[in-house]
């Protein structure tokens, strides 16, 4: 029997396959390499994106942000001026109701009655003054009341006062002032 020697052959074998092996891990490893980087540029893009919109969606915030508080500013404003329109308003209708008490004083005083003090708190109207006789503050009484902007007058004090020969009557009565 001839004795082969299978050692060389057996190396080359083997050096193939560690050659193969090696050629075949270093593939593995370049294509690991490259789905890496692959995924790494994908993920990249993914975050950069993301990155984007969350940028894009916080300066729209902010900006909602700024266009709210001009909102708000404009909407003290406007209360504001709504405010000063209901005092100028509201000015507008105590001057009239002024003027409206003076004229109806005016037509409803008798000629030999004076008037000395006309007081305002609200719709209450304090008016003192004095007269020849109670006729007259009864007559004016029953003129205020039969004038229709205001409630029955309360005669709150009445007081008579000798003036040399002459008496006079010295009153105060209240009146509601309507609506």
């Amino acid at each position: 029997m001839v004795r082969i020697n299978l050692l060389p052959w057996r190396e080359q074998a083997r050096r193939a396959k560690q050659i193969r092996f090696g050629i075949t891990l270093g593939i593995f490893l370049v294509l690991t390499f490259i789905m890496l980087i692959f995924v790494h540029i994908y993920l990249s893009g993914w975050i950069s994106a993301e990155q984007q919109r969350s940028a894009y969606l916080r300066s729209e915030f902010d900006a909602d942000q700024l266009d709210l508080t001009a909102l708000k500013t404009e909407k003290d404003k406007q209360v504001l001026l709504e405010a000063q329109l209901h005092f100028v308003m509201d000015l507008r209708a105590k001057g009239f109701r002024a003027i409206h008490l003076l004229s109806a004083l005016v037509k409803t005083v008798p000629i030999s009655l004076s008037l000395e003090r006309i007081l305002r708190r609200g719709n209450t109207i304090f008016i003192s003054g004095k007269a020849q006789s109670d006729l007259q503050i009864t007559l004016f009484m029953k003129n205020i009341g039969a004038e229709g902007s205001f409630n029955p007058p309360v005669l709150t004090e009445i007081s008579t006062q000798l003036n040399g020969t002459v008496e006079e009557r010295h009153f105060q009565m209240k009146i509601e002032q309507q609506e």
